[in-house]
This record gives structure tokens, C-alpha cells and sequence, in this order.
């Protein structure tokens, strides 16, 4: 008897120096095959993205066009946040210091948060080309239907004439035209005949 209890003695020891070495123990990896993660390969990781299209609209005879342009998402930055603050600088619209500073997509909605000198009043013209320009670049990102223009958190109530005081739907490409020019931020404009 005295045998059997000293088996299991020394048997529980050993277990729990073995668990706290298997702890403790500093090098110790698990196999990747318990921890790798298959990533769905029709869906890049939007973080992983290292450009982004954002779309600029001009006014043309048949109406607001958008020709399509790229710019380098640099590690740690945010696509979204990019494509728009890339469209901003490309229009010179916007006052030159303004800026979208964060977004969320919530329940279809996007968020998007500038900085104060974004709220201003805008000709008619320029007040249509930068909503616009913000509802077609906001509208590229999965899940957003529709956005919502805020200043320190509180959505703003108009640009100008245009009311903004509820959501305003994005356009995606499946409702709004593009111009047949393709440019990127990397190098010299160029000239396609087919449309994105």
C-alpha cells in the first residue's frame, strides 16, 4: 500500500514539474499547425492593402465623372482614411490644413471625423463635387452604405446649401460613372481606354 501511494507521490511531482516547466519554459513554441489561422483568399485583409484607389470627380458634359487615382497606404495607415484625404489634396476644394482625421463604420454608416477648418461654407459647385467626392470614396470600403460628415464627433448640419443632417448614401461603382482616366500618385499620368 505504502508502494502505491509513494507511485503516485512521485508520479504527481514529476506532472507538476513537467506542467511548470512546459510554462515557464521561454522557448517554447507551438506547432503552427495549431495556431495558423487560414485568411479567406477572396478577401484581402484591408490592413494589409499597400495602395488604395480613390476617385476624384470632375464636371463634364454628362454630368460628375470620376477618373480614378492610387496612393501608397504606408504600413499602420488606414485605407479609407487615405483614399480621402488623398481626394481632398487633389481637388484643393477643401481648405488646405483639412483633414479626415479618423472614421468607423457602424451599422453601414461611416463616420467620417475631420478636423475643424473642414467646415466652411462652399459654393454650390465645389459644396456637390466634395460630398460627392466623399460619398464615391467612402462608398469603395465593404459595408459602407452610407456616410456621415462630423466635426468633434457631432455630424455637421450643412457645407453650405446642401443639407447634411442625416446620413447621405455612398456611391459605389455600381451607381455612378467613372472617366476613362487612370492616374497614379507614383508617377506620370497615363490614359487608358477601359473603364474600371
Amino acid at each position: 500500500m505504502t508502494f502505491a501511494v509513494a507511485t503516485v507521490f512521485v508520479s504527481t511531482i514529476g506532472l507538476g514539474a513537467l506542467t511548470l516547466y512546459v510554462i515557464k519554459e521561454p522557448h517554447a513554441v507551438t506547432p503552427p499547425q495549431f495556431v495558423k489561422i487560414a485568411k479567406p483568399v477572396s478577401q484581402p485583409n484591408i490592413s494589409e492593402l499597400t495602395s488604395v484607389s480613390y476617385f476624384v470627380p470632375k464636371m463634364t458634359t454628362q454630368g460628375i465623372l470620376f477618373s480614378v487615382h492610387t496612393a501608397k497606404v504606408h504600413q499602420g495607415e488606414d485605407p479609407m482614411t487615405v483614399a480621402i484625404n488623398s481626394f481632398l489634396a487633389k481637388t484643393n476644394i477643401a481648405p488646405p490644413h483639412s483633414r479626415l482625421i479618423g472614421e468607423q463604420v457602424r451599422n453601414g454608416i461611416a463616420h467620417l471625423a475631420f478636423s475643424a477648418d473642414f467646415q466652411q461654407t462652399y459654393g454650390s459647385f465645389d459644396e456637390k463635387m466634395l460630398i460627392d467626392g466623399l460619398r464615391r470614396n467612402a462608398g469603395q470600403f465593404a459595408g459602407v452604405k452610407e456616410i456621415s460628415i462630423e466635426i468633434n464627433g457631432q455630424p455637421i448640419q450643412t457645407l453650405g446649401s446642401g443639407d447634411l443632417s442625416s446620413p447621405l448614401p455612398a456611391l459605389t461603382s455600381d451607381n455612378d460613372l467613372f472617366s476613362n482616366d487612370q492616374t497614379s500618385d507614383s508617377g506620370p499620368e497615363t490614359k487608358t481606354d477601359q473603364k474600371p
